[in-house]
């Protein structure tokens, strides 16, 4: 396991969402715009997959 995660091989779980449309989750529940259900409904994600990828300290908990 130590060779394939040095060559890159080991990356485990993929994200849901590519990380464009992470960040504009994020910025667009941190101004308000949406709440996480809507978030969740519109990605196709739960409603927790969505709210454990948000940075805690930049947004807190409705």
């Amino acid at each position: 396991m130590d060779l394939a995660k040095k060559n890159g091989k080991l990356k485990g779980k993929q994200p849901k969402l590519p990380a464009p449309a992470r960040r504009s989750t994020r910025r667009r529940y941190a101004e308000g715009e949406v709440s996480l259900a809507d978030l969740a409904t519109e990605y196709s994600v739960g409603r927790s997959g969505e709210s454990s990828r948000r940075p805690s300290a930049a947004i807190p908990l409705p």
